[in-house]
């Protein structure tokens, strides 16, 4: 639609987030001289952005590995819902980072209750589209399902089932 208008917004978003002496997914990454230690861009901010670009169909690589650098920085400040909206951009981009995958997933094993029936439909749906077989998160929202289930609707429940066959987990519960 409009790919100068999304490149200068990339550009933009790529500006704003620091650069790192040390590989930005390693755990010693050092900011470079001169650079504050808060976060450039806010976790939410880089939530809209990526599901912004994905949704708009603008999957530029180099976009989303700066992304990727920014949210691994404020990884702990996603909320549940932003870690949904992540997890779908990722898929739409078809953006794999096992890094931002992993640190993604962790948190949201630990914002497990703060999930909605429709944001942990979702995020199972993309962790199952992404490959994320093994991740604990899966086995974690079956504990979740007691509290969440009363507000299922059809579509969640069919999504639910969905991810959980993709991925072919079972639980005894």
């Amino acid at each position: 639609p409009h790919p100068l208008l999304f490149t200068s917004i990339a550009d933009r978003l790529r500006a704003e987030l620091p650069e790192t002496a040390a590989d930005a997914t390693s755990a010693e990454a050092v900011p470079v001289q001169g650079v504050s230690s808060s976060p450039a861009v806010a976790a939410h901010d880089l939530t809209l952005a990526a599901y912004s670009f994905a949704k708009l169909g603008f999957h530029e690589p180099c976009v989303f590995l700066a992304i990727a650098r920014g949210a691994l920085s404020v990884v702990r400040d996603f909320t549940a819902r932003d870690l949904q909206m992540l997890f779908v951009a990722l898929v739409r981009a078809q953006y794999y980072d096992v890094d931002l995958l992993d640190a993604l997933a962790l948190q949201a094993q630990r914002r497990i209750a703060q999930f909605s029936a429709e944001s942990l439909t979702l995020t199972l749906r993309a962790m199952a589209y992404l490959g994320m077989a093994n991740s604990p998160f899966f086995t974690r929202s079956v504990t979740q399902l007691p509290r969440t289930i009363l507000h299922f609707r059809p579509i969640d429940v069919t999504m639910l089932l969905n991810a959980f066959a993709a991925v072919q987990v079972s639980s005894p519960a």
